[in-house]
């Protein structure tokens, strides 16, 4: 019985230098393309981490205007002539005139242990927006009136904001500005500007009713 002889295979050879260098610059853009996705999947985790640490802050300012609104006393106070000002002292700065946007209202405060019994002592609360440093701010003073206020400090409470406006619901319609005279407006709506969003964020507080 004849054994069938097989045809001869391939000739087997290595590779060639050049196909060598097509091989690993091929690899070299497939490692470079997989570090930039992977640097732009870390950066975009941290713009959401840090958005997320913004909103979070946000909202315990929220909160916390909330709770110096609901506070409010309808106190209007007197300048160092002797002349009534407006339950709330606001000024809103037109753009690029280099002046903080600020609203000062007073509060009853939170209710402290004095005397042997719990009292609660009205200060002036102010909010305001650093525009060269991007911060909000807050602070309280137990003087009231700007005749007899001391420096009491601002703190720090938001930062990255551009922008900082508030509105005053009266008469059936948003003003930007409250009369000179007594005014007693149902609510008030605060608009953030952040510097990371495109929109502004808003809030609208009911006020109390005026008490005599």
């Amino acid at each position: 019985m004849r054994r069938q002889l097989l045809p001869p295979g391939p000739t087997q050879r290595g590779y060639t230098l050049l196909e060598v260098m097509v091989a690993l610059a091929l690899f070299s853009l497939l490692a470079v393309a997989a570090s930039a996705m992977l640097d732009s999947g870390l950066r975009f985790r941290s713009q959401l981490q840090q958005q997320a640490g913004q909103s979070q802050q946000l909202e315990q300012v929220w909160q916390l205007l909330e709770h110096d609104l609901q506070q409010l006393q309808w106190r209007q106070g007197r300048d160092p002539l002797g002349q009534t000002y407006p339950v709330f002292i606001w000024h809103q700065p037109r753009s690029g005139d280099g002046t903080m946007a600020q609203l000062s209202f007073t509060s009853r405060g939170r209710p402290a242990w004095l005397e042997g019994r719990w009292l609660s002592r009205p200060q002036q609360v102010s909010w305001r927006l650093d525009f060269n440093r991007g911060q909000l701010q807050r602070r309280h003073n137990l003087l009231l009136d700007p005749a007899q206020q001391n420096r009491a400090q601002y703190y720090d409470v938001l930062a990255g904001v551009s922008d900082l406006q508030w509105q005053f619901w009266l008469n059936g319609q948003w003003r930007d500005r409250l009369p000179q005279q007594a005014a007693f407006p149902q609510a008030i709506r605060v608009s953030v500007q952040l510097q990371r969003l495109a929109g502004p964020l808003s809030r609208v507080y009911l006020l109390p009713e005026p008490r005599p």
